[in-house]
């Protein structure tokens, strides 16, 4: 036993949880956990203390439902790398964060759903540390996340596909709102991606399969910003044709899983919305049978008519 460890002994339980606790930090707290039998029997109450004395990480997580420790640890994210951004948010610094990720050993959907929401996570709570004022300091530290963001997506990319496209070229604009949505973007650009890869048309279609997913907050807010969200992200007139045919698939496909999971409530008393989306919807069939369905494969095409007419049930049914 080191003479850090007798110290931490000697030391009231209350007084470290309550004085020192806020301070230290999510790896800190995973580190307190492993110290002493005590402080492992209380690590549920260190980790509420240390959320409660954060008022955005309070308010967040409640909203969200999230374990922020399990989270980060079944992410591509370090409990030091997430600790070293989220302290760049708050107090600034010169040195500005790296990239860090583990890319190699978490590849898998649930890995990258919480590398996603940490990124959200990260995002929104900008706004909530940085004061208004400092208009600069909001700007660049939201850029520095966003690339952040890129970077993983692409690295993530190239390390679970065998492809040259331009992996994140979709992705332009970081003052888009892109931590309001529901479903993970980082699989919208994988599968777009796939698209063009004849090589890889399996994994394409088993995606289509699995796309709930990439619906990485299923509790009926951000139904509509989601919707809108990829929209104008994905439907630009620089982007291929196939960005949109994918992004416009995306969206009533998001739709219709609502519907799904009886979380409509969220978007189908918007009258504006709802006739936005169904005259959406007419011109994107019209142009899939003139247009579109020349440049898709013949089972996309099967996928993209059937999410047409379940979207068109759906608004019938509740109309």
């Amino acid at each position: 036993m080191n003479t850090n460890t007798v110290l931490l002994y000697s030391i009231p339980s209350e007084i470290v949880i309550y004085n020192i606790i806020p301070n230290i930090g999510i790896e800190g707290i995973v580190k307190f956990s492993k110290v002493t039998k005590i402080f492992h029997k209380h690590r549920n109450k260190i980790y509420s203390y240390f959320i409660i004395n954060d008022r955005f990480l309070n308010r967040y997580i409640k909203f969200f439902h999230i374990n922020l420790i399990r989270t980060i640890s079944e992410s591509s994210f370090s409990y030091n790398h997430f600790d070293e951004i989220y302290d760049f948010i708050k107090y600034g610094g010169k040195n500005k964060f790296k990239n860090k990720f583990e890319i190699a050993a978490k590849k898998e959907q649930n890995h990258i759903n919480n590398t996603f929401i940490i990124f959200k996570l990260l995002k929104c709570s900008v706004d909530s540390q940085i004061s208004k004022k400092e208009v600069n300091r909001i700007k660049s530290t939201k850029n520095t996340i966003f690339c952040n963001m890129l970077s993983y997506f692409e690295s993530m990319y190239f390390s679970r596909n065998t492809s040259n496209h331009s992996y994140t070229s979709f992705l332009k604009n970081e003052n888009t709102f892109w931590e309001r949505s529901n479903i993970n973007l980082y699989n919208i650009c994988e599968n777009i991606n796939l698209m063009y890869n004849e090589k890889n048309s399996d994994i394409f279609e088993n995606n289509l399969l699995n796309f709930n997913n990439a619906i990485v907050s299923n509790n009926g807010y951000n139904i509509m910003s989601t919707s809108i969200l990829i929209e104008n992200i994905f439907n630009d007139d620089s982007c291929p044709i196939k960005v949109s045919i994918f992004a416009y698939y995306t969206i009533f496909k998001y739709l219709n899983y609502m519907f799904h999971s009886k979380l409509e409530k969220g978007f189908i008393n918007n009258t504006k919305f709802t006739n936005s989306s169904i005259k959406t919807l007419e011109g994107y069939e019209q142009s899939f049978h003139s247009i579109y369905k020349h440049f898709v494969s013949v089972s996309f095409q099967k996928n993209i008519l059937q999410e047409i007419s379940l979207y068109k049930q759906n608004i019938e049914n509740k109309i």
